[in-house]
């Protein structure tokens, strides 16, 4: 899980050359992803824990 939610950002990087600022907004994206994922996987609140995760993307 961890090198597909490394490689996708580099990917869509590496694919969308103009606009680099994809890249960063993708990582933010994976980062809720897996902060939902971890939400369910210890019965916590997946939205929590995706916002948790997406704002510590950003900071």
């Amino acid at each position: 899980m961890s090198f597909a939610g490394a490689a996708l950002p580099i990917a869509a990087g590496a694919l969308v050359l103009r606009r680099s600022w994809i890249v960063v907004v993708m990582a933010i994206l994976v980062l809720a992803g897996l902060g939902a994922a971890l939400g369910c996987t210890v019965a916590g609140r997946p939205v929590r824990w995706a916002v948790t995760m997406g704002t510590g993307g950003v900071v």
